[in-house]
């Protein structure tokens, strides 16, 4: 927490100082004659005249600031202003500067999480936007917790979730409502909510309520319920609500995975806004793509294992359409922080913080998993959970990165192993630097073969698309 007083003493104050100081001094003022006016010490002033004292550049090239440091100090030094004056004049400015202006953007700069008021606000007024858009949010986190305790609760969210949304007073769009992001569902019995409140993040609900509040009605809030299952597209005339499958192979991580999916969540989580503009990179796109087109289709359920920044979600949200929805999934906090923005504002999409290699999901259509089966210990195993979450006649797509026997791909290899050490997790500067040169670590190789082999033996109707010389390759299949 950062309050905007720290702004003025840190930035604001030292700034202020320096420029009157020097403008006293430039009207033959004495050392001890500043320091009375400034209320410091001869010394201190020393430091503020001879440049000594970090300023802020953007406040000392502020006009504003500029003139009324000349006006105090012709003031000052004329004897036509006192000290209690000068000080109101400059408390003014402050207050100004706080409303919305450079003091607002230094705060949201030193205070990240202001970052979305954009500087437009006023943190002294009580009744401002600030303080009534964060107890909107306060309040509808506090009906998300009601709900999360509340028994029985989650056995009434239905398949495609359940949202809660409150209207600031004057609400006039979707903007101005704040809810889940995706939607509260029920992950193993348990109502599980995937992000803190934000504000323009659900479509439907606060269409209806905002639509109720123009027909005359009171209400500031509002439950979406929704259908209580999705159709299974294998059988037009059934519905499912499955629940969790218990007691097949063991579902827990021994102590090596435990460890491996920490060191992938560090790493990731450090490099979040990289590997995003590299998953995001042109071309790439067309892969994920790809891979929306082999598994999901209109009214699909479709999981994303190891979502990351939920680069594949647009593809996938776009193939499942109105009636479908899908779920991304992720170990990663900065990450998932990235996806939830992706996954702003559509209904039926939702990120979730979870094991990819244990989805806390009961049951789905479709699951696609874009360059992750390299990072799990068994991946095997892991393919062998994905087909039992999808089910018979299911689908199941991987998307990774290997070695390529291509025959213009030689000259590159060197090049795909510098970019392997420099995207694996635990591996150290001069891992990197000896990657080009040194005999292949198969490691990946050996564990996208693995999964690829469960893959295959769980699956009919497959079909294997390679892209960039054979480096990427997407193997999709429908479970037997």
């Amino acid at each position: 927490m950062k309050f905007i007083e720290e702004v003025v003493v840190e930035a604001f104050l030292p700034t202020f100082r320096t420029l009157l100081a020097g403008e006293l001094r430039d009207r033959e003022l004495t050392q001890r004659e500043v320091a009375d006016h400034l209320g410091i010490s001869q010394s201190a002033v020393s430091k503020y005249a001879h440049g000594e004292v970090d300023v802020n550049e953007e406040l000392a090239r502020d006009d504003r600031v500029r003139d009324l440091v000349g006006t105090l100090a012709d003031g000052l030094a004329s004897g036509e202003m006192t000290r209690v004056q000068a000080l109101v004049e400059a408390e003014v400015l402050v207050r100004r500067l706080e409303r919305g202006d450079v003091l607002a953007r230094l705060h949201q700069a030193a205070f990240p999480p202001l970052a979305e008021y954009d500087g437009t606000f006023d943190v002294h007024d009580p009744d401002g936007e600030l303080r009534t858009t964060e107890r909107v949010r306060s309040s509808v986190r506090r009906g998300v917790r009601s709900l999360e305790h509340a028994s029985g609760f989650a056995a009434l969210v239905p398949a495609v979730g359940s949202n809660l949304v409150e209207a600031l007073p004057d609400a006039t769009t979707i903007d101005d409502v704040a809810a889940v992001p995706g939607r509260i569902l029920d992950v193993k019995g348990r109502a599980t909510v995937p992000g803190d409140p934000e504000f323009g993040v659900s479509e439907h609900v606060a269409s209806v309520l905002l639509a109720a509040r123009a027909a005359g009605s009171p209400a500031r809030a509002a439950r979406a319920r929704g259908r209580r299952a999705l159709p299974d597209r294998r059988d037009g005339h059934r519905t499912r609500l499955l629940r969790a499958r218990r007691g097949r192979r063991g579902r827990g991580r021994d102590g090596a995975g435990r460890q491996l999916m920490a060191t992938v969540s560090e790493f990731y989580g450090r490099w979040a806004a990289q590997y995003d503009r590299l998953a995001t990179a042109p071309g790439v796109g067309r892969w994920r793509r790809a891979a929306a087109r082999r598994v999901a289709d209109p009214g699909d359920v479709v999981v994303d294992l190891g979502c990351g920044s939920g680069a594949t979600l647009p593809y996938l949200r776009n193939r499942v359409g109105p009636d479908g929805r899908v779920v991304g999934l992720d170990v990663t906090g900065p990450l998932l922080e990235i996806a939830r923005r992706r996954a702003a504002g559509h209904d039926n999409v939702s990120v979730l913080r979870a094991d990819a290699a244990d989805p806390p999901i009961d049951s789905a259509d479709a699951a696609v998993a874009t360059f992750v089966c390299g990072m799990f210990a068994d991946p095997g195993r892991v393919v062998d959970r994905w087909c039992d979450l999808v089910g018979s006649g299911g689908r199941v797509a991987l998307m990774d990165a290997t070695r390529s026997d291509h025959p213009l791909a030689w000259p590159l290899r060197p090049l795909f192993r510098l970019f392997t050490a420099a995207s694996t997790p635990g591996a150290g500067p001069t891992d990197v630097v000896r990657a080009p040169r040194s005999r292949p670590d198969d490691t990946l190789g050996r564990r996208v073969t693995t999964a690829r082999e469960a893959l295959v033996d769980r699956t009919t109707e497959r079909r294997y698309d390679a892209f960039a010389l054979g480096f990427v390759g997407l193997l999709a299949g429908r479970v037997r």
